[in-house]
């Protein structure tokens, strides 16, 4: 059986979410704010996450670094118009 397309493709990254419930840009942003342990966040996780209140999101760059994150969140576009 061969596998369906969809399941090669790999999660898009959205940022990395410490022990701290803050949203980082990269692993090295969050590992300089004490956070090594952070752990990548999809988009279907950030949905959720921000759903329950737990990110923040109308964050649209880090907290740490003012930098962007790697992939805009689903709805950001609608911000822009």
């Amino acid at each position: 059986m061969r596998p369906r397309p969809e399941n090669l493709e790999p999660a898009q990254v959205l940022g990395y979410l410490g022990s701290d419930k803050v949203l980082y840009c990269t692993l090295a942003c969050a590992a300089t704010q004490g956070e090594s342990g952070a752990r990548p966040v999809d988009h279907d996780e950030y949905q959720a996450l921000a759903d329950s209140g737990a990110v923040d999101p109308a964050a649209l760059v880090c907290p740490a670094c003012g930098s962007d994150y790697p992939a805009p969140p689903a709805g950001e576009d609608d911000l822009k118009s």
